[in-house]
């Protein structure tokens, strides 16, 4: 398996906490099939309990966002194995695990302090920004007629904001040009 690093990831970053990405890639050998996946998710966060605040699947990707602390020397080693471990206890197995953002949590803080709108909605907002019940929300998604959540911090569904605005842009487009909507 491959480990790399980008981004502020990379060797030297500052020391202090840090919420990071990591994506796991899965190999085309991995137990765990589509039904299961779901379960897999479960356990894989209960196997991180208190390191990861959210995980999810993005085809052959997993991502697991977490809270670290780092050191100049070894940014996010530790924080990598620990995610390496517990995908094989799951019955994942990674090709490749890649930092794919790392910020430091001053500025999460800053930019909550000034308002800036959130990277992730909740399916409250997702319903709220396409005008219908969250029960919609979730019903839409097990048809495939929404996209699939982007993560899940426990049982709740995490979308990214710009995947749902452009959805419900086609949605009112097509709405608006007769499609069914």
């Amino acid at each position: 398996m491959t480990v790399t690093g980008r981004a502020s990831g990379a060797k030297g970053a500052a020391a202090g906490v840090w919420m990071i990405t990591v994506c796991a890639f899965l190999a085309g050998t991995s137990k765990v099939v589509e039904a299961s996946v779901e379960l897999c998710l479960d356990q894989l966060m209960k196997e991180l309990k208190g390191h990861a605040l959210a995980v999810g699947r993005q085809g052959r990707r997993l991502l697991v966002t977490m809270s670290v602390c780092a050191t100049p020397d070894l940014p996010f080693g530790e924080s990598m194995e620990r995610v390496r471990v517990a995908l094989s206890r799951c019955g994942f197995e990674a090709d490749e695990l890649e930092v794919l953002s790392a910020t430091p949590r001053t500025e999460i803080a800053e930019a909550i302090a000034v308002g800036a709108e959130p990277h992730l909605w909740s399916s409250t907002d997702v319903a709220a920004r396409l005008g219908i019940s969250r029960q919609r929300v979730h019903t839409m998604m097990q048809t495939g007629k929404l996209p699939h959540a982007d993560c899940f911090v426990g049982r709740a569904a995490g979308f990214e904001r710009a995947r749902i605005e452009a959805f419900a842009r086609e949605r009112e487009e097509s709405r608006d040009s007769g499609g069914d909507g």
